[in-house]
């Protein structure tokens, strides 16, 4: 299929040990696609895959740790996580934001 609707998709809550993100996927090839959702409070434990990492901001506010960086992510903002970096995600209200993935790792 080449045209999706987030809204369509069936949402999921993967890797709960790890993470409060829930939302649907849509999975290419060579990467796949979010839309995913943290409540106020939300949090991802800090950690790092092999795999390279972009998120999108469109709700909300996010204590966001990428390596040694720390910032406030606000809506616009774009993150990008390499390969192999520690990173971590903590909502500081309700937020929804976009993310791609390499999925070639």
């Amino acid at each position: 299929m080449a045209f999706y609707r987030f809204e369509k998709l069936k949402s999921y809550h993967f890797n709960p040990h790890l993470s409060s993100t829930t939302g649907p996927i849509i999975e290419g090839q060579y990467m796949y696609f979010r839309r995913v959702r943290k409540p106020a409070g939300g949090k991802s434990r800090l950690h790092y895959h092999p795999n390279e990492f972009m998120a999108f901001l469109l709700e909300g506010k996010i204590n966001a740790v990428v390596g040694r960086g720390r910032r406030i992510v606000r809506p616009g903002t774009l993150v990008h996580i390499p390969s192999n970096v520690q990173h971590s995600f903590k909502s500081r209200e309700d937020v929804n934001y976009l993310y791609i993935k390499d999925r070639t790792w």
